[in-house]
């Protein structure tokens, strides 16, 4: 009888290159999916710039876009999704998976109605993130944490 497995195996010697092998793939085609949505950073002491849209550790990755305020609250979230169901299909297309029940979202959009902002207060009518898993049709909707709602993660 034939059994699937799946990956190297929990502590297999060859999961962590493995693992690194398949992230610099995965991070490097949502890199070319989606060139223009990467969050800019500064190196505080060098002053250097830097980018990203995705990073990981081990099996837990975290996905971000910034935007200088030329989009609306709903076309972030729409942007948000896509940026998410992206990585969604990538990891499907190499026999992963995402655990949509453990997948989580925040969003930080401020208004700027004086000199200072006001970062934006969640209505039950806002936009959510939906996403579909692998070849189902069916959707999940994903969690969104409030601000000042704190989360862990594996490696945090």
């Amino acid at each position: 009888m034939f059994e699937t497995l799946f990956g190297t195996g929990q502590g297999s010697g060859a999961s962590p290159g493995a693992w690194l092998t398949l992230t610099v793939i995965l991070l490097n085609a949502i890199d070319k999916e989606i060139p223009d949505d990467r969050m800019p950073f500064l190196d505080p002491i060098t002053k250097k710039p830097h980018s990203l849209l995705a990073d990981a550790f081990v099996d837990d990755t975290i996905l971000g876009k910034s935007d200088r305020g030329d989009l609306s609250y709903e076309d972030l979230i729409g942007r948000l999704q896509l940026i998410a169901q992206i990585w969604e299909r990538l990891l499907s297309y190499l026999g992963g998976a995402l655990n949509l029940s453990k997948c989580f979202y925040y969003v930080l959009y401020l208004k700027w109605p004086s000199s200072l902002p006001v970062l934006r207060s969640t209505s039950l009518e806002d936009p959510t993130i939906v996403l579909t898993s692998g070849s189902s049709t069916s959707v999940s909707t994903t969690t969104r944490l409030d601000s000042k709602t704190a989360s862990r993660t594996l490696g945090v």
